[in-house]
């Protein structure tokens, strides 16, 4: 759905979370993309966490954090981790 006071554009996906600004309507394309994002996004708490990128429980707790609040529909998150702890890797 789009919105507009006339001068600022928002969309929002009620199933991925609050409005955001936007800077204009979206192609018919780039509707459908949406669409099918929609349609084969998996949830993130069934993606494993491979043991190659990162095998510290720390780590893997972050990574489930971060994606609890993916869920939830909040798009922006913090890690913040101590020098030399992976933070790159989690990230």
């Amino acid at each position: 759905m789009f919105t507009t006071n006339g001068f600022e554009t928002y969309y929002w996906d009620d199933r991925t979370g609050p409005q955001r600004k936007v800077s204009g309507l979206f192609s018919k394309d780039d509707l459908q993309k949406l669409v099918n994002r929609r349609e084969e996004r998996k949830a993130l708490n069934e993606i494993p966490i491979d043991d190659k990128i990162t095998d510290r429980y720390y780590q893997k707790e972050a990574i489930r954090a971060v994606c609890e609040q993916l869920e939830h529909g909040f798009r922006k998150n913090l890690l913040v981790m101590a020098t030399g702890r992976g933070r790159s890797k989690t990230g």
